[in-house]
């Protein structure tokens, strides 16, 4: 069976990614795969997950599992409304290029989707962003939806 990876963080363009993979994914009988890395890339937002934790009782990973878990349940819900049959959803930590390469090359997929702007704007200012890096590296093609 084919395989389709969209990788969301929750974004717009990220929401337009998912649709575009879930249209694509149902015209052509292929399994969804939904990933949401979770990675916590600025210290400011480390600094709110601890604070969160702490309040909570809880660890911060818990913390970023459920915060990735807001994002995956309804991005499969909308896919399957648009009528996608066969998804899963993938919930990894790491690097998110890294990973979803990691990913892509692991369930060999054969199209990864995603936005073209992500929460990270500051970091790809800087570093890239990680549609750029993932077309420069992933192992299959790459489609970056504006």
């Amino acid at each position: 069976m084919e395989r389709i990876l969209v990788a969301i963080d929750g974004t717009p363009s990220a929401n337009r990614a998912l649709d575009h993979a879930a249209e694509l994914a149902k015209r052509l009988d292929a399994e969804l795969l939904i990933v949401n890395v979770i990675n916590v890339a600025g210290l400011s937002e480390k600094k709110v997950y601890d604070k969160l934790a702490r309040m909570g009782h809880t660890t911060v990973g818990d913390l970023r599992t459920a915060f990735s878990q807001q994002i995956l349940a309804p991005a499969a819900d909308r896919a399957r409304s648009l009528g996608v049959t066969s998804l899963r959803v993938i919930s990894p930590q790491g690097g998110t290029a890294e990973t979803v390469s990691e990913i892509a090359r692991r369930e060999r997929v054969s199209s990864i989707i995603v936005g073209s702007r992500g929460r990270g704007w500051i970091a790809g200012t800087f570093r890239g962003s990680v549609s750029r890096e993932l077309a420069h590296s992933a192992p299959p093609e790459v489609i970056i939806v504006p």
